[in-house]
């Protein structure tokens, strides 16, 4: 089922509705709608959730198997009315390549995060329509889900969501911590362009991490970096375990 249904609000006004919600995301193109960044998705509540870390099996196959329980057809010309939506850890390589684990996992992340999702608020930018979509449920679980979903939207219309998506909120600044030295992360350039003399390896993913405390909110994090930097593919996953902001 699609419905299209009224609303003068933008996607992430949308979100804000849905965001305290369990396990809600909005996959968001805040630019080129006449290129790649035509549809943002939004939802919440996923139905089950599949996540693994250190498992025996591949969790690939294993979240394959999941999807195929759930498998629908999609007969609308939207290009998603729900399903799987998460994150697979760099770690989830090891699954696959039999390699020596060095890095010490100090993250706590799932090496696999989805959740099934059994509707999705669509949002064509190019056409400036805004749908509720469900992949193929009975008609008195869609209509119930629909109305739900107006209910709310309709609602935080009336008012008024500017002070939460506009609102400017006072943050010290950040200090930021490599977990390199500046002399570790040059010898470690040195050791790579070496093996690359050597033939050892022709290319390398040579990356550091960031890390820094502050008072926003995942949500404020993300709210700020995509009003300064907007992306035709950017996303925000209010997962319960990890909150993932890509930009």
């Amino acid at each position: 089922m699609i419905k299209l249904i009224d609303t003068k609000l933008n996607s992430f006004e949308i979100f804000t509705i849905f965001k305290d919600d369990s396990n809600s995301f909005i996959l968001d193109s805040a630019m080129d709608p006449n290129k790649l960044g035509r549809y943002s998705f939004i939802s919440s509540n996923p139905f089950k959730i599949i996540k693994y870390k250190n498992t025996e099996n591949n969790p690939l196959d294993n979240l394959q198997e999941e999807l195929n329980k759930y498998k629908v057809e999609n007969n609308t010309h939207l290009p998603f009315i729900g399903g799987a939506v998460g994150y697979l850890s760099y770690d989830l390589g090891n699954y696959m390549e039999k390699l020596p684990r060095t890095a010490k996992d100090d993250t706590n992340v799932y090496d696999l995060y989805f959740g099934l999702y059994n509707w999705v608020i669509v949002i064509d930018h190019l056409e400036e329509k805004t749908y509720i979509a469900t992949p193929n449920l009975n008609e008195k679980e869609e209509g119930k889900i629909a109305l739900d979903i107006e209910k709310r939207i309709g609602e935080a219309t009336k008012k008024g969501i500017d002070h939460i998506c506009y609102e400017k909120t006072e943050v010290n600044p950040i200090k930021l911590k490599s977990n390199f030295t500046k002399e570790e992360f040059m010898n470690s350039v040195r050791k790579v362009q070496d093996y690359i003399k050597q033939g050892d390896i022709y290319q390398a993913n040579l990356t550091q991490r960031f890390e820094g405390e502050t008072t926003l909110s995942s949500y404020e994090l993300y709210r700020d970096l995509r009003n300064i930097s907007p992306a035709p593919f950017g996303a925000f996953l209010n997962f319960e375990d990890t909150n993932v902001l890509s930009n």
